[in-house]
């Protein structure tokens, strides 16, 4: 029989979490002690420089014990290879997902335990232990024995999300959506070979898109929309040939988008609304299997790029909120797939007859430019037919 480690602490994880307060009081005692002097100072630097010397020790110590002497846990010899580094990943992330202990010795334990997490949070604590089987875990699936599905979405979740978590090698979808997780997203995501799904949105993630993530050929679906993630969408998702879901809108995203987007040919949903982009790039265009792109409320500046034209099978297409300029291109008249078109609150001066072709079109939203044309003869029949809504 293999078996995991035992905890000799159920906070492990969080004792070196402590560590930097206490570099920072302890520093500020040195300086108020010492007076302010350039003696004071160098005490003081040594003294901090110490102190994060035993913060790292006392961290990595702390999260390898957390790994390496989980609660002990007997698995029959014929387990699948990788099982205990699932139980050893989970068991680790657990108390940094909801601070839950790391030993429970028994399912009166967990029971006590849960209970008094309901009537202190409204809501039960995941049930992760090593002495209940992974199928029966709380957003949990398993292929095979392993852990292949992991959806914590709405679990009420705080803190960041565990780098251990990238040791999940199995993992085919992960789900840790409408929580309240901050600071950045693992690197160490981008090991997760097998992923196909993926879904950090409605949280409060900071910092930039990890360029790891392009490691991730076989994901379908990627969503991070609506945290604070900032800087440049990185060029490295260009190479998830796979994907036909990316939604990164609600963030602050920045600079132009990534021309590498335009590799993605099996994509069919685009969505950047709501953040700081500047530039459409003419290689979006040869996203032929497209059906829905939402470049809405950013920074976009210049002209529509006539390539947007090739969009054969498009039906949604939302580009207002802008500083887009000079005419519709006639090409967004080659759309015969287009349901919805949206150009609002932009400079746009001139629209093209060739919009008369959209026979399939049933919204049309103009508002807040500078066009002084009107709607094709083709599109106001079908708007007196009540088969159009125009918003001029």
């Amino acid at each position: 029989m293999r078996q995991l480690g035992r905890s000799s602490s159920p906070t492990a994880i969080y004792h070196g979490a402590n560590i930097p307060i206490a570099v920072c009081i302890g520093t500020v005692v040195v300086w108020l002690w010492f007076g302010t002097t350039a003696a004071a100072t160098l005490a003081g630097g040594y003294f901090l420089l110490v102190l994060l010397a035993f913060a790292g020790f006392m961290w990595w110590e702390a999260v390898g014990r957390a790994r390496t002497e989980v609660k002990t846990c007997a698995l029959p010899s014929n387990s699948p290879a990788g099982l205990v580094e699932d139980y050893e990943a989970l068991l680790t992330s657990r108390e940094v997902l909801c601070g839950g202990p790391m030993q429970l010795d028994s399912a009166a334990d967990l029971h006590r335990w849960t209970q008094q997490q309901r009537a202190q949070n409204g809501m039960a604590p995941l049930n992760w232990s090593a002495y209940l089987d992974l199928a029966s875990w709380e957003g949990i699936g398993t292929d095979e024995g392993r852990v292949a599905i992991m959806d914590l979405s709405g679990h009420q979740l705080w803190g960041e999300i565990p780098p251990e978590l990238g040791k999940l090698t199995n993992v085919q979808a992960l789900d840790l959506s409408n929580n309240d997780l901050s600071n950045g997203i693992p690197p160490g995501l981008g090991s997760l070979k097998s992923l196909e799904f993926l879904r950090l949105a409605d949280n409060q993630l900071t910092g930039t898109i990890p360029s790891e993530l392009g490691n991730l050929t076989k994901l379908e679906h990627l969503d991070l929309s609506n945290n604070e993630l900032t800087d440049e969408i990185p060029p490295e998702l260009g190479k998830l040939t796979k994907l036909e879901h990316l939604d990164l809108s609600g963030n602050k995203l920045m600079d132009e988008i990534p021309s590498e987007l335009g590799k993605l040919r099996n994509l069919k949903f685009l969505r950047l609304a709501d953040n700081q982009l500047e530039e459409i790039p003419s290689e979006l265009g040869n996203l032929t299997k497209l059906e829905h792109l939402d470049l809405s409320g950013n920074e976009l500046m210049d002209e529509i790029p006539p390539e947007l034209g090739n969009l054969a099978s498009l039906e949604h297409l939302d580009l207002s909120n802008n500083y887009l300029t000079d005419e519709i291109p006639p090409e967004l008249g080659k759309l015969k797939n287009l349901k919805s078109l949206r150009l609002a609150d932009n400079q746009l001066e001139e629209m093209p007859s060739e919009l008369g072709n959209l026979t399939k079109l049933e919204h049309l939203d103009l508002s807040n430019n500078e066009l002084t044309d009107d709607i094709p003869p083709a599109l106001a029949r079908r708007e007196q037919a009540g088969l159009l809504v125009v918003t001029r």
